[in-house]
């Protein structure tokens, strides 16, 4: 988490302020909504992009299982999180992308099934891989609305004024 943090703020001190913030005809609220939900993004979507990253350089092709047991088989296991991976790198540059030049918001509209989705997948098996949870597909739902609900409501807030307005701003320079 104090990696996500030290890469965040500085990039919105040394570029987003920069970029639009300071001269956006906004108010502060909006801003900081913007701001929090960027970084929130970025937290949970680098901090599993670092995780397993260095899972990988550590335990090699090992660390795409837990322990030989499976949520649904080795195979997709591993396919989901390799997935998982990928979408972790996209969606943490994507919100730096949202946090730092105002840009990408209909990029963020367009992807979010796949995220909501791969999300869903993830924690569904990290849920019984790790913490032993039953298998269901009612627990797999639950995480689907979860993820769903939050980004939907990141897509309501930017595409709803004023948190629309931040990003015509930034096509205006």
């Amino acid at each position: 988490m104090i990696y996500a943090i030290v890469v965040y703020s500085l990039s919105i001190l040394l570029w987003g302020i920069k970029n639009y913030l300071k001269e956006i005809e906004l108010p502060f609220w909006v801003k900081a909504i913007h701001l929090v939900i960027a970084f929130i993004l970025f937290q949970y979507y680098f901090g599993n992009f670092r995780t397993m990253l260095w899972d990988f350089f550590r335990n090699g092709t090992d660390s795409f299982f837990v322990n030989d047991s499976y949520a649904f088989n080795k195979s997709l296991d591993s396919a989901i999180t390799i997935l998982f991976f990928l979408c972790s790198f996209f969606v943490a540059g994507l919100s730096l992308n949202i946090a730092v030049r105002a840009r990408s918001r209909k990029l963020l509209l367009i992807t979010s099934p796949v995220i909501v989705l791969l999300t869903s997948l993830d924690l569904y098996k990290s849920s019984i891989t790790e913490s032993g949870l039953a298998t269901s597909i009612k627990t797999f739902f639950v995480f689907f609305m979860f993820v769903a609900i939050i980004l939907g409501m990141i897509n309501l807030f930017y595409n709803l004024n004023p948190g629309r307005k931040i990003f015509s701003f930034s096509r205006k320079q």
